[in-house]
């Protein structure tokens, strides 16, 4: 079943040049859709709309926390 959910994802330093959403998109065949975003030196953060088979979606969203990165559900 298909899902979509909007979420926050903030990134510190360490993380924040790596590609983890192209990779989070590659890799687990979820659809994002960036909403709204900033950048600073310290941190990022992205509220973006993911959509995918749920599967799909909850295993990203286990992965890219693993990477580092904070993951808030908002809706």
């Amino acid at each position: 079943m298909n899902v979509e959910h909007k979420v926050q994802f903030t990134y510190p330093a360490p993380v924040r040049a790596r590609p983890l959403l192209y990779q989070l998109s590659h890799d687990f065949d979820i659809v994002t859709n960036i909403q709204e975003a900033r950048v600073t030196p310290d941190e990022a953060w992205l509220v973006l709309l993911i959509s995918g088979e749920e599967r799909q979606v909850n295993q990203g969203l286990e992965w890219i926390a693993a990477q580092g990165v904070q993951v808030e559900r908002l809706s």
